[in-house]
């Protein structure tokens, strides 16, 4: 969904890296562009003198930059900052260079092990942001979902997020995400399930299956890819 904005958007994402480094992210991203998985096709030796060589420079230009010159994202790497350090950082991004949308990854690395108090803080600043025009896209990790009667895994609901249960109260759209890493099956071990349980102004329920490609890189609606690879594709 992120390199889609980044390409597609009328608004220059700020994305908020709390997992990744910058260099990190900016190579998954790369990744995706090529449509090849680098960090299985090289060892990290051959990507840095990739990235170093015409070819490589080009690629992350074209990732980076519109054909005017203007960046088509931010990224801020901020993995030991606090709440209040992000919140100026995001500030900064709107007032000084426009950026209107907003993409926290994963807003619960950032409020672990804060207080309850700090929480709501923060999705105060949220309301704040998002009352001025912003947009703010927060993800979220999970509770681990327990089993099912027949052993398999329970899907997650949005009552699982992990932290205070305002960040799903608060929000406007609540995207769930459901895999079954352990499945035996290759097609169904690498599907994800989108649920909308939260939808503002729209309907709510089942939002599609999405097959990932580790070879691509990419996510395929899974009956588009089935409809072009068949059950056996993998």
């Amino acid at each position: 969904m992120i390199y889609h904005w980044i390409y597609h958007s009328s608004e220059t994402p700020t994305i908020v890296s709390l997992e990744d480094t910058a260099a990190q992210y900016v190579l998954d991203l790369i990744s995706i562009h090529l449509q090849e998985n680098l960090m299985w096709n090289k060892t990290e030796a051959e990507i840095l003198e990739w990235l170093e060589t015409e070819e490589g420079q080009k690629v992350k230009h074209d990732l980076c930059f519109r054909e005017d010159g203007s960046p088509r994202f931010f990224l801020i790497d901020e993995r030991g900052g606090d709440i209040a350090e992000i919140e100026a950082q995001m500030e900064v991004m709107n007032k000084k260079m426009g950026s209107r949308l907003f993409v926290i990854d994963v807003l619960s690395d950032l409020l672990r092990g804060s207080n309850a108090e700090k929480a709501e803080d923060h999705m105060n600043f949220q309301k704040g942001f998002i009352k001025e025009g912003m947009t703010v896209i927060n993800v979220m990790h999970t509770r681990k979902p327990g089993e099912t009667k027949d052993g398999k895994p329970r899907k997650a609901t949005e009552y699982d997020t992990l932290g205070t249960g305002s960040f799903v109260q608060s929000a406007a759209y609540n995207i769930v995400l459901h895999r079954n890493k352990l499945a035996d099956d290759p097609i169904e071990r690498n599907t994800t399930e989108a649920e909308l349980p939260k939808c503002r102004g729209g309907k709510t329920g089942p939002a599609g299956k999405w097959y990932y490609d580790f070879k691509t890189v990419q996510c395929y609606d899974l009956e588009d890819w089935l409809s072009e690879n068949g059950p056996r594709g993998y």
